[in-house]
């Protein structure tokens, strides 16, 4: 490289071999390492007339720079003159320059970026202007660099939480380039959206503006609001759109005080005349409920007052076509998941807080019921089902069963729920996709059955899931002979939730399960719950032992089950006590043939499964010595 009158040819191919060379580990001393930057930025610079030495040059030093001294301030001044020189090359091909010089300010900055401060205003200023052009490969390595800078100042505070130290050396010089970053990102995500040919710079662009409000937090929402605001009013749908998505960019990272202003904003946009405008905001209000709501907080991102609003706007979105209908469940899974994931700590108890959504769970339900049959053409109803039997789950779950509204709307949804699931068992599916999709929506109305017994079993409401008990079993018997071993295991898991609301008198529906209780239908969960069904009868159960307990036998031929039915015989053990005795003998003569004797051994306490006389306790011992 310091020959004189070296040819371009040896030059590029000397740089290239040094790109190879310092991909790995090389043992030299530091001055060593800096004749080799000294050469490589020689050849970065305008007076190389080749182009091709140039990017050669650049490319080299993306790998040479992790060995760089940046604590020296001549050699770093050097190194980001070069860089940024670089990097303002923009004529023909000499963008792939350009190109390289933002990607070595990427390698710079996961290990220098505090060194990176008196730059910052160059770098902000090659950024704009590049994002400004629109080369596609330029400003991804753009918007990369600053995604990084982000990044590392977010792990810094999230090392300095752990360690309970103040944030003190926060990289503070980095927020108002942030600052002045975000409009920039703010036209590109704006400039871009519904433009396939750029979907790769908006992708970039949304993830970058996330990471910036994370990183300068309140400070990102004056600069975003005034920005989206102007878009969100403009006569064009796409600006609209386009606006209300960029709200959802922001969320992660300000204060919900500083955020309270977008609810307006959003719930606008949901009466939106454009069909996409609206299922944007409805999808990104579920993005609020996801990240900020919790009425738990001293400070709720909704008022009473917003909150009636937002779910009137919502019901009548539910109400609207598949494509806005679809966002609208989603939104209210999240709603209802904000319920859920309230603290025990908190002074107030969830059911209190729960009790919000109570004059609204009759009329929600209603909307989510007939979404999912909006789309008739979707075999099934699904995806929209999907989305809809979740809510359906996650408003069971959460809704407080004491208010007589909330009682009321569960105990009405039972019916509905069973006679839909009957009905799609008697829907004939005739392709695999449409076989698939029926087994996974007879799977989620298992799920929501289950649910709403789970939650009837703790009220007055236990004696309707008692009286219901026979049709709703004969449903998840339909269930458990079907191919799908996930619809099987969610039927198998709501018979289970059934006998322990029933209780003992669920004994009367037994001859109904022992219709469906055999090896080719057992799974590893049914097995399970075929335990939990003798601790809740105990000793009514009796009549049916044997019979059960053959099958039983029979199942530890099957290789994958035998550990879970030796889980069962200790769970047998222990719901039927002394009465066990019977079947002793034979467990372990099943045992001791199959060779499995040490698996048992492990699976089940034998000393302590059941109360009996010491002749008895000794025959137990003298098993488990053999």
């Amino acid at each position: 490289m310091a020959q004189q009158g070296a040819s371009p040819l040896l030059k590029q191919g000397t740089l290239e071999a040094l790109e190879y060379v310092f991909e790995e580990f090389v043992g030299l001393k530091q001055n060593e390492i800096d004749d080799v930057l000294d050469a490589v930025i020689r050849a970065m610079k305008r007076a190389e007339q080749n182009y091709e030495v140039r990017l050669a040059a650049v490319k080299a030093l993306q790998n040479v720079l992790k060995f760089a001294n940046f604590a020296n301030e001549d050699c770093r001044n050097r190194l980001m003159t070069a860089i940024c020189d670089a990097a303002k090359s923009d004529e023909g091909e000499e963008k792939k320059i350009k190109q390289g010089a933002f990607s070595c300010l990427t390698a710079i900055a996961p290990e220098n970026y505090m060194a990176l401060e008196p730059y910052t205003e160059t770098i902000l200023s090659l950024t704009t202007e590049a994002l400004e052009e629109g080369e596609e490969t330029v400003a991804l390595q753009c918007i990369e660099f600053w995604s990084t800078i982000c990044g590392e100042v977010i792990k810094l505070r999230e090392q300095k939480s752990v360690l309970l130290t103040r944030s003190t050396a926060d990289c503070c010089f980095i927020e108002k380039p942030l600052c002045s970053l975000v409009p920039v990102l703010l036209k590109t995500l704006l400039n871009q959206e519904g433009d396939a040919d750029a979907l790769n710079i908006f992708t970039s662009a949304t993830t970058c503006l996330g990471l910036v409000a994370r990183t300068i937090r309140d400070a990102i929402v004056p600069l975003a609001i005034q920005l989206i605001v102007r878009n969100i009013e403009m006569a064009d749908w796409r600006s609209r759109k386009a606006a209300t998505s960029a709200v959802g960019v922001i969320l992660e990272g300000p204060s919900v005080e500083k955020l309270a202003p977008v609810v307006g904003l959003l719930i606008d946009r949901m009466e939106d005349p454009n069909m996409e405008v609206r299922g944007t905001a409805v999808c990104t209000l579920g993005r609020v409920f996801e990240l900020l709501h919790s009425p738990a907080r001293a400070k709720r991102f909704f008022t009473d007052e917003d909150f009636c609003r937002v779910m009137a706007v919502l019901s009548k979105c539910g109400k609207d076509v598949p494509e806005v209908s679809e966002e609208f469940c989603g939104a209210i899974y999240f709603l209802a998941r904000g319920y859920q994931s309230i603290s025990s700590k908190v002074d107030h108890s969830k059911k209190k807080f729960s009790s919000q959504l109570s004059p609204f769970l009759s009329g929600v339900i209603d909307v989510l019921l007939s979404a999912s049959e909006l789309d008739k053409e979707a075999p099934f109803g699904l995806p929209a089902s999907t989305s809809t039997y979740k809510a359906l789950i996650e408003l069971v779950r959460v809704s407080n069963i004491e208010d007589y509204e909330a009682a009321i709307a569960i105990r009405v949804l039972m019916p509905r729920i069973m006679r839909r699931l009957n009905t799609a068992l008697d829907a004939e599916a005739i392709s695999p996709s449409d076989k698939s999709n029926k087994y996974n929506l007879q799977a989620l109305q298992c799920d929501v059955l289950h649910a709403i017994i789970q939650k009837l079993a703790r009220s007055l409401e236990a004696e309707m899931v008692k009286e219901s008990a026979q049709f709703v079993l004969l449903l998840f018997c339909r269930v458990l002979t079907c191919d799908c071993s996930t619809a099987r295991d969610k039927a198998a898991l709501a018979i289970g939730a059934l006998a322990h609301t029933v209780g003992p008198k669920f004994v009367a529906y037994m001859s109904i399960l022992l219709q469906y209780y055999n090896v080719k239908l057992f799974s590893p969960i049914y097995i399970e719950v075929i335990g939990n069904i003798f601790h809740v009868l105990g000793d009514e159960i009796l009549p049916y032992c044997d019979y059960m307990m053959d099958v039983l036998y029979k199942g530890l031929s099957k290789q994958r089950l035998k550990p879970h039915i030796l889980a069962c015989f200790g769970e047998i053990a222990l719901a039927i006590g002394e009465d066990f005795e019977e079947y002793l003998q034979d467990v372990m003569t099943k045992l001791l043939t199959q060779d499995i004797m040490p698996m048992f051994l492990m699976r089940i306490r034998l000393t302590t499964v059941i109360s009996l006389d010491r002749e008895y306790s000794r025959l137990t011992l003298a098993y488990c010595e053999v």
